[in-house]
């Protein structure tokens, strides 16, 4: 079986395809990155779970939509959206008090997530690397007079 859908751009076929009766079709349509952001809203309603997910792991998917399914009653899409890169820290910080667990490990998937103890680091070499360098501004001013 063999999907256009993949690499199609047609909107007219993809509009036509997300309605196909076939759910293997409709789930490339949701995978495809040319599909338009309506068609996946629409997708984003089907009461299969692996459309919804398919639509999480798309690259082109909005923001609006992937805030809608950051909702999804499926623990499953939830960590798909948990993981996916394009969500805003707020929405992380959301996961990370998820009722399931597996949500919650998802974030930490996130390239986007930083572990309190990550940015405790990042902070404290922040702070110590200003003071370096004013110590070093202090030196030139001192070398200048």
């Amino acid at each position: 079986h063999s999907f256009p859908t993949r690499r199609s751009s047609d909107l007219e076929t993809l509009a036509r395809l997300a309605k196909d009766e076939d759910v293997e079709v409709r789930r490339h349509v949701a995978d495809n990155p040319h599909t338009p952001q309506e068609i996946l809203m629409e997708l984003a309603q089907s009461d299969d779970v692996r459309t919804r997910q398919h639509i999480v792991t798309n690259p082109s998917t909005s923001l609006e939509i992937l805030q809608m399914l950051s909702k999804d009653l499926r623990h499953e899409v939830r960590m798909d959206v948990a993981e996916n890169p394009n969500i805003t820290a707020d929405m992380l910080a959301e996961f990370e008090k998820d009722s399931n667990e597996d949500v919650q490990e998802a974030v930490k998937r996130n390239p986007k997530y930083e572990s309190e103890k990550q940015r405790k680091t990042r902070e404290w070499e922040e702070r110590w690397h200003r003071r370096g360098e004013l110590r070093d501004k202090d030196k030139m001013r001192m070398a200048l007079l």
